[in-house]
């Protein structure tokens, strides 16, 4: 099972504690911040620093057939 991050640019208000939080460096700030969808390890810890709840991770599951 892996994890995707997704960013709502809308709900961003740009503060940056998503990146200041994030040690994998996969958020950036532009006026709003920007995802590096290949540095992302799915850790949620840039969630729980996000005061819009702009954040959010979505559970996939690789590899399995149904």
């Amino acid at each position: 099972m892996s994890m995707t991050l997704h960013l709502d640019t809308d709900a961003c208000a740009g503060c940056g504690c998503c990146g200041e939080a994030c040690a994998q460096g996969a958020l950036e700030l532009a006026e709003k911040a920007v995802l590096i969808e290949e540095y992302c390890i799915g850790c949620g810890a840039c969630i729980e620093m996000c005061p819009t709840g702009a954040l959010s991770l979505t559970n996939h599951h690789r590899g399995v057939n149904p």
